[in-house]
């Protein structure tokens, strides 16, 4: 897959890029820089492992604490459950290095359940600069010819982030 992705940039005559993956996007992101770092401006990796893990190496990276706690909580159904339990993965997840603004979080969290829409990935909203959309089907990324063209910013109307 790595090879496909830079097959990409080579139709699209493209020299370099900035790369941005999420989940297993992430370790292709890590492999592209790695094999062909000249091609590569910048790599963000997100909610990827490190491209070196295999196997149950991968265990190292679990926080078995979080999924004990995670086991034993208990949520009530509906709405609050869905708020508290995100709320609870919210903080969990936050970096120890900034304060957690947890009126802020919920406030969040509350707006996205009432909208009834997945939790979403704010980075991607933002992007700025030339990117390639790959459709999925069936499951599947699409082969790279069934991507569309290069594009600017996408619409706020059009813009939509699922599960990985």
């Amino acid at each position: 897959m790595t090879d496909d992705a830079v097959a990409v940039l080579d139709a699209l005559g493209w020299e370099q890029a900035h790369i941005f993956g999420a989940s297993l996007g992430g370790v292709i992101a890590q492999r592209i820089a790695l094999r062909h770092p000249g091609r590569v401006l910048s790599v963000v990796s997100a909610m990827a492992m490190p491209s070196d893990t295999t196997g149950i190496g991968g265990a190292r990276h679990v926080r078995f604490g979080l999924l004990a706690r995670l086991g034993r909580a208990k949520f009530p159904e509906g709405r609050e459950g869905d708020i508290d339990l995100s709320l609870m993965l919210a903080r969990e997840l936050a970096s120890p290095a900034y304060p957690f603004d947890e009126d802020a979080t919920r406030e969040w969290i509350e707006r996205q359940v009432d909208r009834r829409r997945q939790l979403t990935v704010p980075v991607l909203w933002c992007c700025r600069v030339p990117a390639t959309i790959f459709p999925r089907r069936c499951g599947r990324i699409s082969r790279a010819r069934s991507a569309s063209s290069p594009t600017g910013p996408v619409p706020r109307k059009n813009r939509r982030a699922g599960a990985g």
